[in-house]
């Protein structure tokens, strides 16, 4: 199996995200028109893009850029006003109100995102998935003190919206590529830029909804196929907490690793997700709705196996067996705590003891 390729191929399902293109440019409003800017790696060159609300744009490349000039959101939060209380018990989470706009962005108990204005009135957008978190830690970018706020689409590019949850415009990312193009929202392009250019997000936090919609659109069957034809290998089981880290499940550290947590076949780790406890804390849903999303996605994938192996010899709610030849393909959901920190997994494995897995 060709893991490296693997690897980018799913990216998407990795939880952990550290937005630096957020970090590095910033959106505002002035009466009657937005700009956004992106600030060039490496560059002291800004491109400034100015929308009016007619519909009409300017674009103004800006050069002899101050170095130190960032282009960061400022992160302007106040408290929430009496207005804004009455709606709490309503939602998962919500943030503080962002002073220039008036709105909050929440998050309502069946995991929907949507802006909350001080009049009660809430606006959505079916073609938004989340909002971007920045590159401080956990916060979510939000509106700031400017007039758009980014949110994830459901295409898996940066979508900036008003206060009305209306997008303004699109950053695509063409990952097979390597470019990010800026569209307005008639989809005309406005810009493109190499990936080395500018900074650009590359993962959800919020995992966007599900692991299915993420995964629905694979070629599932070639990846099973990929993972049995693989030759088997020394392996163990990664943890973001304990370590190995994801991604070491092959570089074994014999010196520090039991002979018992050796094993010996393929594994390749479906889908993960990992917060802080600051995290954690911070999003006080994430916990419940992580495992009821991977939970979910363990019964899509359990689904897709038994499509393509037959029923499993072991079927429960956390993993499953299926018995191939002399070997055991397993299928599980595993999840790691440690002083708050919390981790989740789906992991596809084999190996030639099924006494270990009864046991």
């Amino acid at each position: 199996m060709e893991r490296e390729i693997l690897d980018i191929k799913f990216a998407c399902i990795s939880a952990k995200i550290r937005c630096k293109l957020l970090h590095k440019h910033e959106v505002a409003k002035v009466k009657n028109f937005y700009t956004i800017e992106f600030k060039r790696i490496n560059e002291n060159i800004k491109d400034v893009f100015i929308f009016h609300l007619d519909g009409n744009f300017v674009h103004h490349e800006i050069k002899d850029v101050d170095e130190n000039d960032v282009s960061g959101y400022a992160s302007l939060r106040v408290p929430f006003n009496s207005k804004v209380k009455r709606f709490n018990d309503l939602f998962a989470h919500a943030t503080n109100i962002y002073e220039e706009v008036e709105v909050s962005i929440v998050r309502n108990k069946d995991g929907i995102w949507g802006i909350l204005h001080n009049d009660g009135r809430i606006f959505n957008n079916e073609n938004l998935v989340e909002p971007i978190i920045d590159d401080s830690g956990c916060e979510i970018v939000g509106f700031a003190n400017s007039g758009l706020a980014p949110f994830y689409d459901v295409d898996g590019d940066v979508a900036f919206i008003n206060k009305y949850s209306e997008i303004v415009a699109v950053l695509n990312l063409d990952r097979i590529n390597n470019k990010a193009k800026l569209f307005d929202k008639n989809k005309s392009i406005l810009k493109e830029w190499e990936f080395e250019q500018i900074y650009v997000p590359n993962e959800c936090f919020f995992f966007g909804g599900n692991l299915i919609k993420l995964f629905e659109q694979e070629d599932f069957t070639g990846l099973l196929n990929e993972f049995l034809e693989e030759e088997s290998d020394e392996y163990v089981f990664p943890s973001d907490i304990f370590g190995p880290s994801i991604g070491d499940e092959f570089n074994i550290d014999y010196e520090n690793t039991e002979e018992g947590d050796i094993h010996y076949g393929n594994i390749y780790i479906v889908g993960y997700a990992y917060y802080t406890s600051d995290e954690c804390e911070r999003y006080d849903f994430l916990y419940n709705y992580i495992n009821e999303v991977f939970e979910e996605g363990y019964f899509y994938f359990k689904k897709k196996l038994s499509n393509l192996l037959g029923d499993a010899t072991i079927s429960g709610d956390d993993y499953s067996v299926w018995r191939m030849n002399k070997s055991y393909i397993i299928l599980d959901v595993f999840d790691d705590h440690d002083q708050g920190d919390f981790g989740c997994q789906i992991r596809l494995y084999s190996y030639d003891e099924i006494e270990k897995i009864e046991g």
